[in-house]
């Protein structure tokens, strides 16, 4: 046999193929490789989604129970008038626009609802036995663009900015330190704002029941404007949401909650601290109370906390 005829059938020997055993060992680094591979992918995708249930939980708690400790903090602001009796009212509450359970502006600062059943707030059912936060108060009605200047007649006064966004139908009160009347705008020309009798002709606008204001006010009179806000659960777009309705509009705040309670805290002996907090109910004495705690719980995938802050209400004596 010729030296090129060996050489070739070494070659041919060197190029066979893979044996059943090599081939078999192969497919097993092969396996074992991509189920480590996947391993890690799973991990990392649950932890991704664990970190981003931590992330909406964390941002939906903190958000809420800010919103609402902002808003128990100005409770009862009602600008230098002694208390919300020394104010008139001079809504007509036989008008059809009147809805006494979004204009009773006057009904104290703070209040609520422990464990509700079959509860509706402006057409929105609330969760079953979850609470309700209910915040009273007034704010500037020209917000920062002028204020009152002067009394120009019994069903009218005037402005010291065109910029104050005061418009027909709105209920305003007109206070000093002594008092004052709460009234709604039948009309407003320029600078000079009336209350006057007779049908406002604007939709949901509430007529005055009489237009002489209670008193003189000068130029150093407040002009506010009421508000009433209740907090509650119910169904969202995503699940159960924080809701709030303000003065009659809702809108939806946070979403993925879970459960909603309130305790507010009582000065039952009139040392000016809080020494209990209870649930709402007869045995609370809304206008003792000093603060308000609120316990929000959100829940997204695998992940539920419980947020809980106190709320000093700042416009009360201590």
């Amino acid at each position: 046999m010729s030296k090129l005829r060996i050489r070739a059938m070494s070659r041919m020997h060197r190029m066979q193929g893979l044996s059943m055993i090599e081939m078999m060992v192969a497919l097993a680094l092969g396996a074992f490789l991509m189920l480590g591979l996947t391993q890690v992918y799973v991990a990392n995708q649950q932890t991704a989604i664990l970190q981003d249930d931590f992330a909406r939980v964390q941002e939906s708690g903190r958000i809420g129970v800010e919103i609402m400790v902002k808003e128990i903090r100005m409770a009862d602001f009602n600008g230098c008038v002694p208390t919300t009796g020394d104010i008139n009212p001079m809504l007509d509450t036989t008008d059809a626009d009147y809805s006494a359970t979004t204009m009773d502006y006057l009904a104290g600062g703070i209040s609520g609802d422990n464990d509700v059943t079959s509860l509706t707030i402006g057409g929105t059912a609330v969760i079953n036995n979850t609470d309700t936060l209910v915040v009273r108060g007034m704010t500037d009605a020209c917000e920062g663009f002028g204020r009152m200047d002067s009394l120009v007649s019994s069903t009218s006064f005037n402005l010291t900015d065109a910029a104050c966004p005061v418009a027909t139908g709105d209920v305003l009160v007109l206070a000093n330190c002594a008092g004052g009347d709460m009234f709604s705008v039948s009309n407003r020309s320029g600078l000079e704002v009336f209350h006057a009798t007779g049908s406002i002709g604007t939709a949901g606008a509430v007529d005055n029941s009489v237009s002489t204001l209670s008193a003189n006010y000068g130029d150093a009179s407040q002009l506010l404007r009421p508000y009433k806000r209740t907090f509650f659960i119910a169904a969202g777009v995503d699940g159960n949401s924080l809701f709030m309705n303000d003065s009659g509009t809702t809108m939806e705040l946070v979403t993925n909650v879970k459960d909603f309670q309130v305790t507010f805290g009582e000065d039952t002996t009139g040392d000016g601290s809080v020494n209990i907090y209870r649930d709402a109910g007869p045995s609370v004495d809304f206008d003792e109370v000093k603060s308000v705690r609120v316990e929000l719980t959100i829940e997204s995938g695998e992940v539920e906390k419980t947020f809980t802050a106190v709320g000093n209400i700042r416009n009360r004596n201590i």
